[in-house]
C-alpha cells in the first residue's frame, strides 16, 4: 500500500496563510457577484427590475458560493507543488462556479440581443428554475472539492501512477 500524503483541505483550512488566501479570493468572487445582484436586472413580481435580485437569499447563496470557489481555487494552487493539477477537478468546479453566478440574475432581461435570435424563451429557464440550478451548482462544487480533497491526498487514480 503506497504511504499517503500528508496534505488535505483540512490542513489548507487549518493555516493561516491559505486560510486568508482562501477568504480573500472569496472576497473577489463575492464582490463581483454582489456588482451582478445590484446592477444587473432581475425578476420581481414577473417584471425585470434593476437590483431585484439583492434578496438575503442570493445574498446568503453568493456567500456561501464564493468561499467553496475560493476553495477549490486555493486547493488547485496547492495542488501545483504536489501535483500537475487535474482537469476533471477544474472543469467540474469551475461549471459549478459559473452556473451558480448566471442564476443570480435574469439572464434573458441581461442579454437582450439574443432575443432577436428568439433565444429568450431557452435563457428564461436559469429564471424559473434558479433555485434547482444553485443547488445543483452548489453540489458540483462540492463534488470538484472531494476531487480535489483526494488528489491532495494521492488517493485519486492519477496520482497512484
Amino acid at each position: 500500500m503506497k504511504p499517503q500524503r500528508s496534505s488535505s483541505l483540512t490542513n489548507l483550512v487549518t493555516s493561516p496563510t491559505t486560510l486568508l488566501a482562501i477568504i480573500g479570493v472569496g472576497f473577489l468572487f463575492f464582490d463581483a457577484q454582489y456588482w451582478m445582484m445590484l446592477s444587473l436586472p432581475g425578476i420581481r413580481d414577473d417584471m425585470c427590475v434593476v437590483g431585484a435580485a439583492l434578496t438575503p437569499f442570493n445574498i446568503g447563496f453568493a456567500i456561501v458560493q464564493s468561499m467553496l470557489a475560493a476553495l477549490v481555487v486555493v486547493g488547485l494552487v496547492a495542488s501545483l507543488n504536489a501535483t500537475r493539477p487535474s482537469l476533471k477537478v477544474a472543469s467540474i468546479s469551475g461549471a459549478g462556479a459559473i452556473l451558480g453566478s448566471v442564476s443570480i440574475f435574469c439572464l434573458a432581461c441581461t442579454i437582450p440581443i439574443i432575443s432577436l435570435f428568439g433565444l429568450t424563451a431557452s435563457l428564461n429557464f436559469f429564471t424559473d428554475y434558479n433555485v434547482w440550478i444553485k443547488v445543483s451548482s452548489l453540489i458540483l462544487l462540492v463534488i470538484g472539492l472531494h476531487q480535489l480533497d483526494k488528489q491532495l491526498r494521492g488517493e485519486c487514480e492519477r496520482c497512484a501512477k
